[in-house]
Order: C-alpha cells, then sequence, then structure tokens
C-alpha cells in the first residue's frame, strides 16, 4: 500500500486535515492543526506520514 501523506490547512483558525495519496505540495508552508482542544504546530519541510489514528475535531482516519 502506497504511504499517505496528511496535509493540514494552512488558516490556523480552521481546523481540519485532509488525507491525500500524493506528498503535501507546497512543504516549505507551516503546516498547522489549531482546535478548540489543543493545538499543534508543525513547522517542517518533511512530508508527515500518516501511521496511526489521526482525530482533530471528531475527525478520524484509521491506517
Amino acid at each position: 500500500m502506497a504511504p499517505l501523506y496528511i496535509s493540514l490547512c494552512q488558516d490556523p483558525t480552521r481546523s481540519q486535515a485532509q488525507v491525500e495519496s500524493q506528498p503535501y505540495r507546497h512543504p516549505e508552508q507551516l503546516l498547522c492543526i489549531n482546535s478548540r482542544k489543543n493545538s499543534l504546530a508543525i513547522e517542517s519541510t518533511q512530508f508527515i506520514q500518516a501511521s496511526a489514528l489521526l482525530e482533530i475535531e471528531g475527525l478520524e482516519k484509521i491506517n
């Protein structure tokens, strides 16, 4: 199975994430999750590989 990549929202006021089969198209940009429960900012040019349960504001993705 091909690896999946999580491309996170570019707008820090929104809580979204989507899983794609291709690498994030703009890895130089800040990837961030900002939810009401907690905040996570990832400053990296590396791709994030989905390898576990992803739960953000009720969105779940099981690999």
